[in-house]
């Protein structure tokens, strides 16, 4: 009777936490790490600005040396230390060395799924199951392969943004993620990142469905989607600047601006190495762009959990020092040539010695068949 009865009052707690809309400090408190949705800074101090660039492809050689080395690497924020960014990797053709590598020089590594498959449908219908096993195998996979510990491995945005509503935050708390960085937001609607302890109605989602229940623990960063001569954008391949260095670089700080004049929501930079091929100017611009925003003393570049953490205890743009992200993570390169279905894919990865087998979903490891 007793089992019953704490089984009963369970789950009418919840049914009662299911129906409350987000108050902040009424039933939502800052002091336990609870945050509604909202446009307004979470402190009246003047808070710092908070940058992120992030990229979800595929850790190569080639991105790396002409990308994302001469681009993030020796760039410091105001504190003088070093600034940092996030890397939300997939698995295919990902070379886990590399994917070390950064984990080692400061940057936050999160997980792009295992497939990446290219279907927005096939994201907005998969089960909780086939999500845990996206997100969950490959925050293994990166533990395994590039020898960087789960418990770094915290953020995951999912392939084309595509929301799929409480199946995905549901495989999130399965997977041990803690933060998103799927959920998309209109560019005039400029909010800062909020947790999922209770339900946050008046956000909408522009891709796919919203959770309609609260998932205690888990965060989302918002992306505030860019604009460009009308058109809405959530990262910048999608907003085509074709001219020059300076035009790029004057797009970008104008999207910042409107951020910055009115109230500092942490601003994600979507990029690519796509957008970065496609476009001549794409990096000068983009580095120019970032050289502009540093020389302001309350600008930091920074991780997606450096921003989630700043979240959980605001400080004054004075006061704020940022936490610290990346490790040290030894690395004995590999390269594996490794069946996959009918072919032969060379995985470089950080191991003594090679997987059975090509690590793939619901084998995460390569151990199994």
């Amino acid at each position: 009777m007793n089992a019953f009865l704490t089984v009963a009052i369970s789950s009418v707690l919840l049914a009662l936490v299911a129906g409350q809309a987000c108050v902040q400090e009424t039933n939502c408190k800052l002091a336990e790490q609870c945050v509604c949705a909202s446009m307004d800074p979470p402190i009246s101090a003047t808070i710092p600005q908070l940058v992120t660039i992030t990229f979800h492809d595929a850790i190569s050689n080639e991105y790396m040396d002409q990308i994302y080395i001469p681009l993030l690497y020796d760039r410091v924020n105001p504190d003088d230390r070093p600034s940092s960014a996030t890397f939300y990797v997939p698995h295919e053709y990902t070379d886990y060395s590399r994917v070390n590598e950064l984990y080692n020089s400061g940057f936050e590594i999160g997980v792009h799924s295992i497939t990446k498959d290219s279907s927005s449908q096939y994201w907005a219908d998969a089960s909780v199951s086939v999500l845990v096993q996206e997100f969950q195998g490959q925050r293994q996979i990166i533990n395994r392969f590039a020898n960087i510990p789960m418990a770094d491995v915290v953020g995951a945005r999912v392939p084309n943004f595509q929301n799929a509503g409480n199946n995905l935050f549901q495989a999130y708390q399965q997977a041990g993620i803690e933060y998103d960085n799927t959920w998309t937001a209109r560019s005039t609607d400029r909010y800062f990142p909020f947790s999922l302890d209770l339900v946050n109605e008046n956000v909408p989602c522009m891709i796919g469905e919203c959770p309609n229940t609260p998932f205690a623990g888990i965060w989302v960063a918002p992306v505030i989607d860019l604009e460009l001569d009308g058109i809405e954008c959530n990262n910048l391949l999608a907003c085509p600047v074709e001219d020059n260095a300076r035009v790029i670089s004057d797009w970008l700080y104008n999207q910042f601006t409107n951020v910055y004049t009115s109230g500092r929501a942490p601003i994600t930079l979507a990029a690519s190495a796509a957008w970065f091929l496609a476009y001549e100017n794409a990096f000068d611009g983009m580095s120019d762009f970032l050289d502009r925003i540093q020389a302001l003393d309350n600008v930091y570049l920074v991780a997606h959990k450096q921003v989630i953490d700043f979240m959980k205890n605001p400080v004054s743009a004075d006061e704020y020092v940022p936490s610290e992200v990346g490790g040290y993570a030894t690395c004995s390169r590999r390269s594996c040539p490794l069946q996959f279905n009918s072919e032969i894919r060379y995985m470089v990865a950080c191991v003594s010695s090679c997987p059975p087998s090509y690590p793939w979903l619901g084998n995460p490891t390569g151990t199994g068949s």
